[in-house]
């Protein structure tokens, strides 16, 4: 099994309301073919609730790291 440490940054905007970072999110899953789902909900469940919390403060940045499991990631 591969353990896959995704560290990115993301730059957030007023305008910005949560959305297209999830959306973002579910790219990034499709682009993976994740098999393991429930974790990567409650990684996108617990970013939301932290993006809920600070609601009122914009956020210009954030820094998200995702583990994936995998396994045979390179083969096809």
């Amino acid at each position: 099994m591969i353990i896959v440490r995704l560290s990115f940054t993301i730059a957030f905007t007023e305008i910005v309301k949560g959305k297209l970072f999830i959306v973002f999110l579910l790219l990034l899953c499709f682009l993976f073919k994740i098999t393991r789902v429930q974790k990567i909900k409650h990684v996108v469940l617990s970013i939301i609730q932290l993006y809920n919390i600070r609601l009122n403060e914009p956020l210009y940045g954030i820094t998200v790291i995702v583990r994936i499991t995998r396994q045979d990631m390179h083969s096809r």
